[in-house]
């Protein structure tokens, strides 16, 4: 009891955490950058290492029928919690790199509007795709971006940009059903 009643005192709950200072190492911009970057990439690197290992091709081939992965002897409960937790290590991880960027973090930091980006984003690059995912990830964020170049009133351009988002979601959909990159097939 004595500890529950601490908890918002630390973490304020949903008013979110203020004054969240960078590690001493990571002060500057540029060392920052350099460290999220090598993430990136490091974790690009170990997530199409886990995808090519047996491990990975098990987790695929649920993907595309877990009724026939069960036939063939495998543990599919045990695989897709292997892939809830390393998932969730990694948005933990992302998470960690985000709130030590930005200095706070708050509930409402990521709206409904943000995950259909980020959906759209998957999409558009293609489901099943790491490459493709970051090519959605690319253009779903800066194509909207590009607005700013024209003489738009402050109130319509949020309103643009979505319709912006929305059309080409729209146009890569229609035009190429599996995303730019993509590898599956939505139904």
């Amino acid at each position: 009891s004595a500890f529950v009643s601490q908890i918002p005192a630390e973490t304020r709950a949903a008013l979110g955490l203020e004054a969240v200072s960078r590690p001493p190492l990571l002060v500057t911009s540029s060392v920052y950058a350099a460290v999220v970057v090598g993430a990136l990439i490091a974790l690009y690197c170990i997530i199409v290492r886990i995808t090519r290992s047996p491990f990975g091709l098990v987790a695929t081939a649920i993907r595309e029928d877990e009724i026939n992965v069960r036939m063939m002897g495998k543990n599919t409960i045990h695989v897709a919690h292997a892939v809830l937790i390393f998932s969730g290590a990694v948005a933990g991880l992302v998470g960690a790199l985000y709130v030590h960027y930005i200095g706070f973090i708050d509930p409402s930091f990521f709206s409904f509007a943000d995950l259909l980006i980020i959906l759209a984003a998957v999409v558009v690059g293609g489901v099943g795709s790491f490459p493709g995912s970051i090519l959605g990830v690319i253009i779903c964020f800066f194509l909207p971006e590009t607005l700013r170049f024209f003489t738009v009133p402050e109130e319509t351009t949020m309103a643009l940009r979505q319709v912006v988002l929305g059309a080409f979601l729209l146009l890569v959909v229609v035009l190429r059903p599996k995303g730019i990159m993509g590898k599956v097939l939505l139904e």
